[in-house]
């Protein structure tokens, strides 16, 4: 599941998610997590969540000049974890 949430990953809206999925940071964390606003984001509001069919290697944001929110580059390998 990847999208712009709007709400951070530790939100009880995500409770019911927490037994099957992962968020991406949790498991391959590689730094700062908020992503908006640009240019000095404060809130993690873009996330990618991943059950145990994805095993999640790197995730980092990236930056672009289209969007007040920076995106999230994850690499991930299919399959069992």
């Amino acid at each position: 599941m990847v999208g712009d949430f709007n709400t951070p990953p530790n939100s009880v809206c995500f409770d019911g998610w927490r037994a099957d999925w992962s968020q991406t940071w949790d498991v391959a964390d590689s730094g700062y997590q908020a992503t908006w606003p640009q240019p000095l984001p404060v809130l993690t509001l873009d996330q990618v969540w991943g059950n145990r069919g994805l095993t999640f290697h790197r995730c980092v944001w990236g930056w672009s000049s289209c969007s007040d929110h920076r995106p999230v580059l994850v690499e991930l390998t299919l399959g069992e974890r």
